[in-house]
């Protein structure tokens, strides 16, 4: 399963790491891409932005303002949501 082979995917999280964020990174990379998680300061986005090129980016839905400092492709990640779902809503930005 690498479709999503030569993508780089930016998560941005509000607080801590949960079991869905860990699992939708496992998920991502499984899908072929790579992962990195960033929490949501806009310093930590900036500094992260300037120093790796993303395709595209999920984001916590506690943090939609972010979405314009991306200027990336993005999904929201509800606290309902599988990994699974997730993954698709990307395959659909990045397809």
């Amino acid at each position: 399963m690498s479709e999503l082979r030569g993508h780089s995917i930016l998560i941005v999280v509000d607080g801590e790491i949960s079991a869905l964020v860990n699992a939708l990174q496992e998920e991502i990379e499984r899908a072929g891409a790579d992962a990195l998680v960033v929490g949501d300061h806009p310093d930590a986005i900036a500094d992260t932005l300037a120093t790796f090129d993303f395709t595209a980016a999920a984001v916590n839905g506690e943090n939609q303002d972010v979405v314009a400092q991306l200027n990336l492709p993005t999904v929201i990640v509800h606290d309902a949501d599988t990994p699974d779902q997730v993954l698709a809503r990307l395959r659909r930005v990045l397809g």
